[in-house]
């Protein structure tokens, strides 16, 4: 990256997305996200075409760390291909890389009644994402690209979608280490392909050392499907 170059947004492959003070930057050719603060974004936006140049723009900021940021931004956004350029194309899979773990919530609905919920998850509560919008998160994740990714609630198999959403996950981010917490009642003839298939390591929640002790906290005939759970696994 050529520090002396103009700031110049390219926004003819670029969709720009803006919510919750955060913009979403998708490249239309590359299929590629990139995630900011509006108030970074925003940075950009008010010095694009205005004649200044990176380096320019970097000495405005005076302390070292934001000085070290905003280069980091820039190189991604460069990467991402937002900025004019006449260099070759850079390669989007050395863009960004968190190297961490990704929860996803992928609902607060639930088929138990634990009293030491934390999370207030019951039968009646509503998805706060459908299908399409988990694709759509998947497809923000991918460009993370996370160590891990697990799949959290709620309880996850009380999703008509689970099979779907994990096999997109699977397309999305190929040997990603997939992890699935679950209380482990819903596991059945129906799942048990796709979970021992897909699933690289199922956490099951239990309470108790019996059937008495646990249906203290999560109601009574729970630890016989638990075990039986794991047994099937």
């Amino acid at each position: 990256m050529d520090l002396l170059n103009e700031i110049n947004i390219n926004m003819k492959d670029l969709i720009i997305y803006r919510k919750n003070e955060l913009v979403v930057i998708y490249n239309k050719n590359l299929g590629k996200h990139f995630i900011m603060t509006e108030e970074v974004y925003n940075f950009f936006e008010g010095i694009n075409g205005k004649g200044i140049t990176f380096h320019e723009f970097i000495n405005n900021f005076e302390d070292q760390e934001d000085k070290k940021y905003i280069k980091q931004i820039i190189d991604y956004l460069m990467k991402l291909g937002v900025f004019d350029s006449n260099k070759e194309s850079y390669n989007i899979q050395n863009a960004i890389s968190i190297g961490q773990s990704i929860y996803i919530c992928t609902t607060k609905r639930c088929n138990l009644k634990c009293k030491h919920c934390s999370l207030s998850c019951s039968g009646s509560e509503i998805d706060f994402l459908n299908t399409d919008q988990l694709k759509e998160m998947i497809n923000i994740i991918s460009c993370l690209k996370p160590t891990n990714i697990v799949l959290t609630g709620g309880e996850p198999l009380i999703r008509d979608d689970f099979t779907e959403i994990v096999n997109y996950i699977r397309q999305k981010l190929g040997n990603i280490y997939l992890i699935l917490s679950t209380n482990g009642t819903l596991i059945d003839d129906t799942n048990i392909d796709v979970i021992v298939g897909k699933i690289d390591k199922v956490d099951i929640s239990i309470d108790g050392v019996d059937e008495e002790t646990c249906s203290i906290t999560r109601g009574k005939g729970v630890f016989q499907k638990a075990i039986g759970a794991v047994k099937k696994l």
